[in-house]
């Protein structure tokens, strides 16, 4: 079966210029300066894209803000409220 309308939407995103863009692997983490950080299995195979701010990271899918974290990663990401 193919792709429905809404799912080719979200897979052909493109993120904003100033974010940075990691494909997430299959255990549901991603590759951030140099080491793993947990995003989320249900994500596997997909791009979320990681915006910086002066004091934060914000990880989005899509138009979907999942939360923030510190700006190393060093901490798990915070939901979004």
């Amino acid at each position: 079966g193919g792709l429905v309308g809404s799912e080719m939407c979200i897979r052909d995103r493109t993120y904003p210029a100033h974010f940075e863009v990691r494909r997430v692997l299959p255990n549901g983490s991603i590759k951030y300066k140099q080491r793993p950080r947990f995003i989320s299995e249900s994500l596997a195979a997909w791009d979320i894209g990681i915006e910086h701010t002066s004091d934060q990271l914000r990880i989005w899918f899509s138009t979907m803000l999942l939360g923030t974290t510190d700006l190393d990663f060093d901490g798990p990401v915070d939901p979004a409220a």
